[in-house]
């Protein structure tokens, strides 16, 4: 009789996983699933606030100041080596960064399959989050474009979290891409009872309430949010627009929504365990990306996407790549990125529902949560295309 031995994951990260935040979330929930099915050893600069059940965690330091990226890559890849004397992997998973060349040097001195994850460009992310230019930036962009292009080549197999990422890592040379998606737990996001949520803060029963939640950065859109709400003030009195979070866009927001008062609320940062409860006071959750090169280029798969779903609120979103399938499963509404007037309109008529065709938009979203969505599902997927490389 032939013994099947499942395969061993070494999970390599770069992210602190201390820090509140999409990509702490993804890394410590991809791991909680992957750790039930496969011996599993996370590598990264901290363990998890959380200790995961059957998930040993080997500590790699992540430098304070530049080339950390650099260092922490051969850190990574002196840790692995000498730890693989002792258990021997058969994938090497690394959530990408801006460089991760040590990764996958590991992997070919090991004989053992390097996959990495991709969430995004960090050509394209560095030169977004830098409004000036000149000759240090373009070089530093440009040795990431470089970077990235030797990686996606190197890379046994590389996950992507969108269809338009998938055709720019096979443009770089990317052998084997699988397409998957940011998810939900649905056992941690079970919509409490709307009155409740409102009563805890503070908001009046019969509020018509719209609600964000992620970080205050230029693509996300929330501009365009503040300013359809307010074409919407003088026919709908009662509306509120709750922003939960925080980021480098705050004060400028802050600024621009001045004028409606209590209309919009600030939350800052609230605790990941908390979001579900104050989600739970909104008629309708938002997720209004702009049009810009890096939302069109690569595409949208935010991890409050499937949160949203999991709370069972009608969802407002841009046309643009990734979210198609709120019009296609019917769970809300999309506008003309970036055009306040066009959020106004479908914002108004999401508010308007019918409770009969609001009860059916909330089942079939909480029921694409528990499946499509779900950890357990896009780790199950995940594994079958990593272990038939």
């Amino acid at each position: 009789m032939t013994c099947y031995r499942a395969k061993r994951w070494f999970y390599s990260t770069a992210v602190q996983l201390r820090a509140v935040g999409g990509q702490t979330t993804h890394v410590v929930e991809v791991c909680r699933v992957l750790a039930q099915r496969r011996p599993t050893t996370l590598f990264a600069p901290n363990p998890p606030a959380t200790p995961i059940p059957g998930l040993p965690v080997c500590v790699v330091p992540l430098p304070p100041h530049p080339p950390r990226e650099v260092l922490f890559q051969a850190r990574l890849f002196r840790t692995i080596v000498a730890l693989s004397k002792v258990y021997r992997p058969d994938v090497l998973y690394h959530r990408a960064a801006s460089f991760n060349l040590g990764i996958v040097l590991a992997g070919r001195v090991l004989g053992v399959p390097c996959v990495m994850e991709l969430n995004g460009l960090p050509a394209m992310e560095y030169a977004l989050e830098r409004a000036e230019t000149g000759p240090l930036t373009w070089a530093r962009t440009r040795f990431y474009r470089v970077v990235e292009r030797i990686e996606h080549r190197l890379a046994d197999g590389l996950v992507v979290v969108t269809p338009n990422l998938a055709d720019i890592v096979r443009r770089n040379g990317a052998r084997q891409v699988h397409v998957t998606r940011n998810g939900v737990d649905p056992a941690a996001f079970v919509p409490c009872d709307r009155l409740e949520a409102r009563r805890s803060l503070g908001l009046p029963p019969d509020a018509e309430v719209v609600g964000y939640v992620g970080t205050f950065s230029a693509w996300q859109g929330l501009d365009t949010l503040i300013e359809g709400a307010r074409l919407l003030l003088a026919q709908r009195p009662a509306l509120v627009v709750l922003l939960v979070g925080d980021g480098p866009e705050l004060p400028r927001l802050q600024r621009l929504a001045e004028p409606m008062g209590a209309h919009v609320r600030f939350l800052g940062r609230v605790p990941h365990e908390q979001v579900c409860r104050t989600l739970s006071a909104c008629d309708v959750l938002a997720a209004p990306f702009p049009p810009i090169e890096r939302n069109r280029r690569m595409g949208i798969s935010a991890l409050k996407l499937g949160e949203y779903l999991a709370l069972g609120r009608p969802m407002l979103s841009s046309r643009l790549p990734g979210l198609e399938f709120i019009e296609e499963e019917q769970v809300g509404a999309l506008f003309d990125p970036g055009n306040p007037p066009a959020l106004a309109v479908q914002l108004a008529a999401l508010l308007s529902l019918p409770p009969a065709q609001r009860d059916a938009i909330d089942r079939r979203a909480r029921t694409l949560a528990e499946t499509t969505f779900s950890w357990a599902q896009i780790v199950e997927d995940l594994v079958g295309f990593v272990e038939n490389l």
